[in-house]
C-alpha cells in the first residue's frame, strides 16, 4: 500500500495494492512508517525473532565492590570486638567494686539476752546475735542490721532494728584455749566503723524459743564508698543508695 501527501494540499492519499508493503510518500520522498527498508523493499520489522540477553558487567567495578564488603565486614568485626571490650571491662569492674564486700561475712548464733544487754536480769533466756565479720584489709561503715523474726507457729512476724551493737573479741579460758565473747558497746542498730579483722555483732530482744526462725539484712558502705546488702542466704547485692 502507497500513501501519498500532498504537502502543498494538505492531505493524505493511499494506494493500497492487493498485497505487498506500506510505503508512505512524503512530498516525493518515501518514508518507514513503523516497518523497516531493506534494499529498496519495505520489509515489516520481526517481534517474534529470538534474542539472547546477556547480563553485562563492569568487572572493573568488582575491586570497589570487594572493598566496600570487606569495609563493612571489617567494621561489624570491630564493633563486635569492641562490645566484647566493654563486657570485659564492665566484668571487671564489677570483680573489682565486689572484692571488698565479698570478704565481708555474716552469721548467727545465740547468745544471753542478759550479757547482751537487751532482756532484764531475770529473764536470763537466748537471743539472737548476728555476727559480721570484716575479713577485708580495709574498713567498712555504717554498719546496721535489721531482723524479722518469725514465731514458732510462723503466724507472727517482728521486724525491727537491732537494740544493741557491741564486739566480738576473743577470751582466754587457759592456757591453750580461748573462746569468743559478744562484749556490747552501745544501745544503737548501727555501728559507725568496722575495721579490717574485727568482728561486730548486733541483739536483738527475740527469743530463740519463742522466734526459732528469722530473717536478717545487714547493710555497710565499703572503704571506697559504694554500699552494700547481705541476706540471712548470704545473698550480696550492690545499693544504688542506702535508706538505712
Amino acid at each position: 500500500m502507497v500513501a501519498h501527501l500532498g504537502l502543498g494540499h494538505g492531505r493524505i492519499r493511499w494506494d493500497r495494492p492487493a498485497s505487498g508493503p506500506v510505503m508512505v510518500s512524503l512530498g516525493g520522498q518515501q518514508r518507514r512508517s513503523g516497518v523497516s527498508v531493506l534494499e529498496g523493499k519495505i520489509a515489516p520489522r520481526d517481534h517474534a525473532a529470538p534474542r539472547t540477553l546477556w547480563l553485562v558487567v563492569n568487572w572493573g567495578d568488582v575491586p570497589t565492590w570487594l572493598a566496600v564488603f570487606g569495609g563493612i565486614a571489617g567494621g561489624g568485626a570491630a564493633l563486635w570486638q569492641l562490645r566484647l571490650q566493654r563486657i570485659q571491662l564492665a566484668d571487671q569492674t564489677r570483680i573489682q567494686e565486689r572484692q571488698q564486700a565479698d570478704a565481708v561475712d555474716v552469721t548467727a548464733r545465740p547468745v544471753d539476752g542478759v550479757q547482751a544487754h537487751v532482756l532484764l536480769s531475770e529473764d536470763s533466756e537466748a537471743v539472737h546475735l548476728i555476727v559480721v565479720t570484716n575479713g577485708s584489709t580495709r574498713p567498712i561503715r555504717e554498719v546496721t542490721c535489721k531482723m524479722e523474726a518469725i514465731e514458732a507457729d510462723e503466724t507472727t512476724r517482728h521486724k525491727k532494728f537491732a537494740k544493741v551493737w557491741g564486739e566480738i573479741v576473743p577470751v582466754a579460758l587457759g592456757a591453750n584455749a580461748q573462746v569468743e565473747t559478744f562484749v556490747p558497746q552501745a544501745r544503737a542498730s548501727t555501728m559507725p566503723v568496722l575495721r579490717a579483722g574485727r568482728k561486730a555483732g548486733f541483739a536483738w530482744d527475740f527469743t530463740a524459743a519463742q522466734y526459732p526462725r528469722f530473717l536478717s539484712w545487714v547493710r555497710f558502705t565499703d572503704d571506697v564508698g559504694l554500699h552494700w546488702e547481705i541476706t540471712t542466704d548470704l545473698h550480696l547485692k550492690k545499693l544504688t543508695r542506702r535508706e538505712w
